[in-house]
């Protein structure tokens, strides 16, 4: 006989009771180890919570006594300009001179020139008192014993600094051709990507589907260091691709010096698209070690040094957003449009006509318009960072009817751009690289007594990362325009900013560099929330919510809004736009076309370098929102290069081979 619809509801029902008591049951009888589990699983993460802040707090502690002894060392050291050697050497050398000096009028080409003499018998003086005081300190009692306590202290702290592991088991060795060698070593870092997809034409700013590629890729380079050296030499690799050995999964291409004669690196990435950890052994790189001079590989230090970078490709992009921001790029013709890049060509730059590219604020005038010395408009900061104050005319275009040369990177063309703002323990490497009296020249004297103030603390045998600062801050233009240089790299234009923020996507405006909106419901006046920090993760290009997430650009660049202001060439006045784009030979020293490589403005009597021609772009997480739109230009001709700047870090690029 066939069960009603009321049987069988009332059949199911009976069945899920017994279901359920049997579940019951059984979870009374169960042995109780799985219950437990959880609980051991909380109370292991609480003590491992426990643990990092007990370190922390540590750690804290260690550094606030370094920087206490390193306020007291520099205090000795300052007392001693008045010791009796160091004042007899003043009084004879250099007075005289300085008082001369003084009488002249600065402003005056033709007195500045008769000058010279005095300024170079003033720096003679100065070179001779140094001396003296020099040997003042070597035997000053006070001084070697707070050296001492803050190279012990020093040595603790550096044991709080993870170990660095992207590059393991260097090995050198000749090769089979003659005055050349083999670098053989492994290669890892996490994070790793290789994508393609089709951006679609309502979206990008072509109006055409666009197939994209990007990936992250290492930029690889090898310092040597001869016996009788006291500093490490960039080495010249093969520049042929297929010297270069890589494992399965791994490619690699060549960055050549701007001669294309000398291999300066190389970039290794995926060879096909994927996500995840590279893990590659033994990877060999070619170095041509009789070109620069090494008879026997073996009797020279080597080093391999590895920086995570971003692959940009080509294409067009906007310039502006088509929104309020301050300073921002516009069609000349359309201002409420933002300016499309097609290519490296010239682009002019006009108030007025089709086609040509102007900003909000109107003109920044070139070096005419400085505020002289000693006048009212000239503002100076406590040293070190005395500069020129271009904030009142930094937000503005370039000349009226002016030109940005084909030879200025305009960001169309394919680069690689640094994962991260210029990272501590990158910078410790570039010190330690150094000869001393170099490596001082870059050291970041940083003003203040915080811990951010100290990315890197000086001991007697060196240079060691401050656990407890992630990127370098106070960083002058110079400190880092010589890294790059040193690494083979370059700085990014203001226009490559922009490119590498948000691609060839359609702008909207007002934009940060993950998109629209801000975090956590702030407001554009308010700063951003301490809990803005990078997550190191990619932000795969239409996953909005990822890339916010993950703080990253369109194409996975970390922080380039709201970490901290990036240094980029300006087109706001002639130095800044007589940049074409040269990479750095592999030594601390800046190729003539980079900004403040040339110039030089006069104060308290002597010619000083400047870094005109440098654009401070992006914001940090310690200003407005507004400041960190991507194009916003309030500091696009800033002249703030002189001194280092607690929101101010480096992130050098490199045009694609």
């Amino acid at each position: 006989m066939k069960e009603s619809d009321n049987e069988m509801r009332l059949r199911r029902k009976q069945w899920l009771t017994v279901a359920l008591a049997a579940i019951f049951i059984a979870g009374l009888v169960a042995p109780k180890a799985h219950s437990a589990e959880p609980a051991d699983m909380r109370r292991q993460l609480k003590q491992g919570r426990e643990e990092r802040k007990r370190r922390h707090q540590h750690l804290q502690e260690l550094v606030k006594q370094w920087i206490g002894l390193r306020k007291q060392w520099s205090e000795r050291i300052a007392s001693l300009d008045k010791a009796e050697p160091v004042v007899k050497v003043r009084a004879a050398l250099e007075t005289k001179a300085v008082l001369a000096l003084r009488k002249l009028h600065y402003n005056s080409p033709q007195k500045r020139d008769a000058a010279v003499p005095l300024q170079q018998a003033i720096s003679q003086a100065r070179a001779e008192v140094r001396k003296v005081k020099d040997e003042v300190v070597a035997n000053d009692e006070q001084i070697n014993s707070l050296r001492q306590q803050m190279d012990e202290l020093a040595k603790k702290i550096e044991a709080f600094n993870r170990p660095r592991d992207h590059i393991s088991q260097a090995v050198v060795q000749k090769a089979d051709e003659k005055n050349q060698s083999q670098v053989t070593f492994d290669l890892r870092w996490k994070n790793s990507w290789r994508t393609k997809w089709t951006e679609p034409a309502d979206k990008n700013v072509t109006g055409k589907d666009l197939v994209l590629e990007n990936w992250n890729a290492a930029w690889v380079f090898v310092k040597f260091k001869n016996p009788d050296a006291q500093g490490f030499s960039h080495a010249t690799l093969s520049p042929t691709k297929d010297d270069h050995v890589m494992p399965a999964g791994a490619t690699c291409s060549v960055g050549l010096s701007d001669d294309r004669k000398r291999g300066m690196g190389v970039f290794a990435y995926r060879a096909a698209p994927g996500t995840g950890a590279n893990d590659w052994k033994q990877v060999r790189l070619r170095w041509l070690s009789g070109a620069d001079g090494v008879a026997d590989p073996a009797k020279v230090e080597v080093k391999v040094y590895a920086l995570e970078m971003v692959y940009v490709p080509e294409g067009a992009f906007a310039l502006g957003s088509g929104g309020n921001e301050i300073g921002r790029f516009y069609k000349a013709d359309a201002p409420a449009k933002p300016y499309i890049v097609t290519s490296e060509a010239e682009i002019t730059t006009a108030s007025k006509g089709a086609g040509n590219l102007w900003g909000a604020g109107g003109v920044v005038g070139d070096r005419k318009g400085w505020a002289p010395y000693g006048t009212k408009g000239f503002y100076m900061n406590s040293a070190p960072h005395n500069h020129y104050d271009h904030t009142p005319l930094s937000r503005m275009a370039p000349s009226d009817g002016s030109v940005i040369p084909a030879a200025f990177p305009k960001g169309y063309g394919a680069f690689y751009c640094l994962k991260d703002e210029l990272m501590r323990p990158d910078y410790t490497d570039f010190l330690n690289a150094l000869p001393p009296h170099r490596a001082d020249r870059f050291y970041i004297k940083a003003l203040g007594s915080g811990s951010g103030h100290f990315p890197v603390l000086r001991t007697a045998g060196g240079y060691v990362s401050n656990p407890e600062v992630r990127t370098c801050k106070w960083m002058s233009w110079w400190d880092g325009a010589a890294y790059a240089a040193w690494a083979g790299l370059r700085p990014m234009t203001e226009l490559e900013f922009e490119k590498a923020c948000r691609g060839p996507h359609t702008p909207e405006p007002n934009e940060y560099a993950w998109g629209k909106g801000t975090p956590d419901g702030h407001t554009a006046s308010s700063p951003l929330p301490s809990s803005f920090r990078p997550r190191g993760v990619f932000a795969q290009p239409g996953m909005e919510g990822f890339k916010q997430y993950a703080r990253a650009s369109y194409w996975g660049i970390l922080l380039l809004s709201g970490g901290n202001y990036e240094r980029a060439v300006t087109i706001g006045n002639k130095e800044g736009r007589a940049f074409q784009g040269t990479h750095g030979a592999g030594m601390a020293s800046l190729p003539r076309d980079w900004p403040g490589a040339n110039i030089e403005y006069v104060s308290r009597g002597l010619k000083v370098p400047e870094a005109v021609g440098v654009a401070s772009r992006g914001g940090d997480d310690t200003h407005q929102h507004f400041c960190t739109r991507v194009s916003t230009r309030h500091y696009a001709a800033s002249a703030r290069g002189r001194g280092g700047h607690g929101c101010s870090s480096f992130r050098g690029v490199r045009t694609a081979p």
